[in-house]
């Protein structure tokens, strides 16, 4: 299955490098929320784009209250952006214990490659690489001692006026300086829009890890958007753990918002 994963990044990258660009509208705010899959698209040239929101999270015994979630998207050069994630300050707690703390800061670049055609065609979608770390910098429950990179790449493609497909295969280094490992992702998404203002979306997340213990998971997860005008959108989401046994699960709302900084 990994390799498989590796595949499906291999493809990726060459139907992004054979795809021929189209003019993408940037009328409207395209957001890396909500959902699992990275977008297929850059912030543009001179737009700083704001994200975050709340999430409530239930992992085994422990309640996580996620409050943040705060991602700066920064449009330096056309398919070209820059991004800060401050991300979330959390409430962990369970029947013992209680612990706060910020998670670990990030960075990322994310380069537009292609902005597919404006009709389905497999070989053309949109696509975009995202390559980011994480910066050791929260609470000590909730960092890593070490960074953690990533690359990802996000595929998209227009089925018709109302379906969308999407895809996101992913590789990250994880670990500690005793412990590393590799982590291989992969998303698969299909949203639909009801109107230019509303729409819903079901997404498949597998991540597969290579380790000495079981900790291979899939997961399934649902949301609706809301574009409360061409700049700002709302969104409400949720998510469960599809393993045997477990009841994990996530229920999270935000908003995104860009400000033109040069037109």
């Amino acid at each position: 299955m990994k390799l498989i994963n590796a595949a499906i990044i291999i493809a990726a990258i060459f139907y992004a490098g054979v795809t021929t660009a189209q003019t993408n509208d940037t009328n409207l705010i395209s957001a890396a929320r909500p959902g699992f899959a990275e977008p297929a698209s850059t912030v543009d040239h001179g737009i700083i784009q704001f994200e975050g929101g709340y999430e409530l999270d239930k992992f085994g015994n422990d309640n996580n209250h996620k409050l943040g979630n705060m991602l700066i998207r920064f449009g330096l050069r056309k398919k070209f952006e820059l991004g800060i994630g401050i991300n979330s300050y959390i409430f962990s707690r369970n029947a013992t214990d209680k612990i706060d703390g910020f998670e670990d800061a990030s960075v990322n670049m994310r380069f537009t490659l292609s902005t597919g055609s404006k009709y389905f065609q497999l070989l053309r979608p949109a696509a975009a690489l995202l390559i980011m770390t994480s910066v050791p910098s929260g609470a000590g429950a909730f960092s890593n001692e070490i960074m953690q990179p990533e690359a990802k790449m996000a595929l998209n493609w227009v089925l018709n006026d109302f379906f969308n497909l999407w895809s996101t295969a992913g590789y990250a280094r994880r670990g500690n300086k005793s412990d590393r490992f590799n982590e291989f992702s992969t998303v698969i998404g299909l949203g639909y829009g009801f109107s230019e203002k509303t729409g819903i979306y079901a997404e498949f997340f597998r991540v597969e890890q290579e380790t000495n213990y079981d900790s291979d998971s899939n997961h399934l997860q649902s949301g609706f958007t809301y574009l409360a005008s061409n700049d700002v959108q709302l969104d409400i989401h949720c998510g469960k753990e599809l393993e045997a046994g477990q009841s994990n699960y996530f229920v999270a709302f935000g908003i995104a918002f860009r400000i033109f900084v040069k037109r």
